[in-house]
């Protein structure tokens, strides 16, 4: 079934493994579930 979801993307198996290979980082600011992040604007 998973094949067959990524193949219908026009994707392939190979490219999809190398995406989900690559290391990922998820920055969430004013949380504690990923990398902590601060941004600060000035006007």
């Amino acid at each position: 079934m998973w094949k067959e979801g990524i193949e219908s993307w026009g994707q392939n198996v190979e490219r999809a493994a190398k995406l989900q290979a690559v290391p990922k980082t998820i920055y969430t600011p004013g949380s504690s579930a990923g990398v902590a992040i601060n941004l600060n604007f000035r006007t």
